[in-house]
């Protein structure tokens, strides 16, 4: 009887195991509670087809279920369902035959009486599905449909893992300290409910991570998604304001036109027409690099140096820097694009020059140069922030380094104390 109720928590772990691989790895438009309903089912029928004790039998029937609910609960095709069903019993199989070695050593029995040795096959099945839940986790973290790309927290997710191994070890070290002692029947079943506690709490932990990680990219889709409408916004106001100045220049362009021929000498001609070329060049920016964000940020900033007399100079003939992520350019320029405004306006000089361009077959470079009064601060090697209050700011520079480090790009920046200018290089790979 005892025996059975072990088999049931086996069978039921499996259950809760299975059902989170799969819905980490897979698709699905099945309601969760119905999913849940249909892979518990298939494991009471494994549960069943297990007590009749045929290990052939029971192998094989675990692939064929495991494979049926791959395929048509998660919409996966036949040759994935099965290789998903082959790996899933391997690592099954792989914890056991390591396991069941070590629970004959422990409670010096053979392998034919281990699984009837009610304290052993309680150990075995603990540790065989710490081990089996090990092999599950580090395939999710692989192969996960929610994991985002850029983002491989492989030394967290290593930590994580010390949590399964350390249980296994304390179980084991219980164990070996134990033998010589016997066993009454409350003994039995307070190790048995550390053990299952033990157990439960590897699946609680490496749960909660996940969810603080998807907590994470839910805000960062919400931050993407409020950075989007700020600069549809601001993309919308710099148009109408570009507009309405742009009504008034074409209202006044024919008065322009009818005095410049009316003007008697060849030079005056050109003196006005000199005049009036600076006021039209400053719409010229306005869509000139065919990417959208990188469109909204000149506009942006060149609005805002203009408000504040400040010489904003772009090229961008030759690159737009389309390979990198809308969100990362944004962040990416806006912290350099504000540094560089700052410390502009603070200058006598008052100017900021934005280039980007080809660097070679294989690199675009990103320049900002800006006038600089003062010779930034340098802390251990690393700029240090000049404001006053430093536990707010100085995050920008990191989160440049940060985009700089996911595209593989260069960073670098330089003081000309002679000119009175901060430059800002880095070289982004193409792709």
């Amino acid at each position: 009887m005892n025996k059975i109720l072990i088999d049931v928590f086996l069978y039921v772990f499996e259950c809760i195991l299975f059902y989170y691989y799969c819905n980490n790895a897979f698709n699905s438009n099945m309601k969760k509670s119905l999913r849940f309903l249909i892979v518990l089912f298939g494991h009471i029928v494994l549960f069943f087809v297990y007590q009749i004790g045929i290990n052939y039998v029971n192998g094989i029937t675990i692939i064929i279920v495991l494979c049926l609910l791959i395929r048509f609960v998660y919409n996966s095709n036949w040759l994935t369902s099965i290789l998903h069903s082959i790996f899933y019993l391997a690592t099954m199989i792989a914890g056991e035959y390591l396991v069941y070695p070590l629970a004959n050593v422990l409670f010096d029995l053979k392998d034919v009486d281990a699984h009837n040795n009610l304290h052993s096959y309680l150990f075995a099945v603990i540790t065989s599905k710490v081990i089996h839940f090990i092999c599950i986790m580090v395939m999710l973290f692989f192969i996960s449909k929610n994991k985002h790309e850029q983002v491989k927290d492989t030394k967290g997710f290593a930590l994580i893992l010390t949590v399964p191994i350390s249980n296994m070890v304390i179980l084991a070290f219980i164990e070996y300290i134990s033998k010589q002692l016997s066993y009454d029947f409350k003994a039995n079943v307070l190790w048995g409910m550390i053990a299952l506690f033990m157990l439960l709490t590897n699946f609680l932990v490496y749960y909660n991570r996940n969810y603080i990680i998807k907590q994470a990219e839910r805000i960062n889709e919400l931050n993407i998604e409020n950075q989007k409408k700020k600069l549809d916004e601001q993309y919308l106001s710099i148009i109408e304001k570009s507009n309405d100045e742009m009504k008034i220049l074409a209202h006044d362009f024919q008065n322009h036109l009818i005095f410049v021929r009316d003007l008697s000498s060849a030079e005056d001609k050109d003196k006005y027409i000199d005049k009036i070329i600076p006021r039209i060049d400053k719409y010229s920016n306005a869509g000139i690099s065919n990417n959208k964000t990188l469109d909204i940020i000149i506009s942006k900033y060149s609005t805002l140096c203009d408000i504040n007399n400040i010489g904003f100079y772009v090229d961008v003939k030759t690159a737009n820097l389309s390979q990198v992520d809308s969100f990362d350019l944004v962040t990416l320029l806006n912290n350099l694009l504000d540094n560089a405004f700052e410390s502009a306006l603070q200058s006598s000089k008052k100017e900021i020059q934005l280039c980007i361009c080809h660097h070679s077959q294989y690199f675009d470079k990103l320049t900002i140069a800006n006038s600089c009064e003062n010779r930034p601060a340098i802390k251990d090697d690393k700029l240090s922030t000049w404001k006053k209050d430093k536990k707010v700011h100085g995050y920008g520079l990191k989160s440049v380094k940060k985009i700089a480090k996911k595209y593989n790009a260069d960073y670098y920046w330089e003081y000309n104390e002679e000119s009175k200018t901060f430059l800002t290089s880095i070289i982004i790979p193409k792709n």
